[in-house]
């Protein structure tokens, strides 16, 4: 619902969401029902693209991560993943743990990091606080 045409000297920014609310005859709260629910969360939310890129330091320096992920109804449906990383089996891993369908979520990518985890050890020094670092940096973004 547009208000302005209906009230032309009525300024949206300065009313709270109950006003809105009250003004709008409950469609704003509906709304927010309805995108509470995970049925529209995971089920019928749009196709999209998201580009992530991070420069990471800790235990030491150890690459610049550039993830492009393809998403459909609330899942990870393709991620592409580039890095100047000296560890590849790390980069490889990580692109392959966030293709496998997980949930475009907290717990989507925890599950990714734990198959990152399983897929890499023993090829990737530090390979704790690596993904420590990329988890919480992927979650950060959500």
């Amino acid at each position: 619902m547009n208000l302005p045409p209906r009230s032309p000297n009525l300024q949206p920014e300065l009313l709270d969401e109950a006003q809105l609310d009250a003004i709008s005859g409950g469609a704003i709260q509906k709304v927010v029902e309805e995108m509470k629910d995970d049925k529209w969360r995971f089920g019928e939310t749009p196709a999209f693209s998201h580009h992530l890129e991070s420069r990471f330091e800790s235990p030491s320096p150890w690459g610049t991560i550039d993830v492009h992920i393809d998403s459909k109804k609330g899942k990870i449906q393709q991620a592409k993943v580039f890095s100047d990383s000296l560890y590849p089996n790390l980069i490889d891993s990580l692109a392959k743990a966030l293709s496998s369908g997980v949930n475009y979520d907290a717990a989507g990518i925890d599950r990714a990091i734990a198959v990152l985890l399983d897929d890499a050890r023993g090829s990737v020094p530090d390979l704790d606080a690596h993904t420590a670092d990329l988890g919480k940096w992927l979650k950060s973004a959500l």
